[in-house]
């Protein structure tokens, strides 16, 4: 993200600075917006009550002045395209370490057998 080389650029060490829309979302919709992408239809959502706490703030919303001001950056938020571009992220990770894992365990069975097969 150039904003991120940007503050690496113009940042001052040990300084907090929240990259941030500056809009709400709530997370009934933002998981309705997630869900509508899943390639599994039909998923149920339920509400456990118990995990719910009464200290929890109703409302975060970021306020990314600071960066703003240090960089000229912009917030431009897209929901749609995070919310696709993180799933494709983890589609394609899930994907990697299944394969990955698959050919390690086939490269033990197979590289041990190969080992006993050339002793003299």
């Amino acid at each position: 993200a150039p904003v991120l080389v940007a503050l690496a650029d113009k940042g001052v060490p040990g300084e907090a600075y929240n990259v941030a829309s500056g809009t709400a979302i709530q997370m009934k919709s933002l998981l309705d917006l997630i869900l509508s992408f899943s390639t599994v239809k039909n998923i149920e959502v339920t509400l456990d009550k118990s995990r719910l706490r009464s200290y929890d703030e109703a409302l975060l919303l970021g306020d990314s002045t600071k960066l703003q001001q240090l960089t000229g950056w912009k917030p431009s938020p897209d929901y749609n395209t995070t919310v696709q571009a993180v799933l494709q992220y983890w589609r394609a990770e899930v994907s990697r370490r299944q394969w990955g894992t698959s050919i390690r365990q086939r490269h033990r069975v197979h590289g041990a057998a190969d080992r006993r097969s050339s002793r003299p």
